[in-house]
């Protein structure tokens, strides 16, 4: 039986049990323990054990649209910071590839002081 099907049983039967849900749905007590575990972690149902407490659906649904409203607002947010980012850094990166991209002789790049201990500079383009 789909969740949806045992949701509704439940709605129009009321069960205040797991075990009056198992002998109302013909579940095996261990199914009807493992659905009513699934409503809880939706917070489609309450209750605590083998008590079940009907949470009103327009509340559900109103709780359940403010969280995920409030979810998408908060990376709706940070993804628009990084597209901002993005192209506040697009004018300068654009300059420096014009610059290398129009020069037969692109400017060298000055390595760190441990570079220079190592070994020789190989500038790019370089065999």
């Amino acid at each position: 039986m789909g969740s949806k099907s045992l949701l509704a049983i439940m709605y129009r039967g009321r069960p205040m049990t797991v075990a009056e849900l198992a002998v109302l749905a013909h579940l095996e007590p261990s199914e009807a323990r493992s659905a009513v575990e699934e409503f809880r972690r939706r917070g489609l149902l309450g209750g605590v054990g083998e008590e079940l407490v009907y949470t009103n659906p327009a509340f559900w649904a109103a709780d359940a649209v403010a969280t995920r409203s409030t979810e998408l607002r908060r990376t709706a947010a940070a993804a628009l910071t990084d597209l901002e980012s993005i192209v506040s850094e697009l004018p300068e990166m654009l300059r420096d590839w014009a610059v290398g991209e129009s020069s037969d002789d692109p400017v060298p790049v000055v390595p760190s002081r441990a570079a220079c201990i190592r070994g020789p500079v190989v500038r790019h383009g370089a065999a």
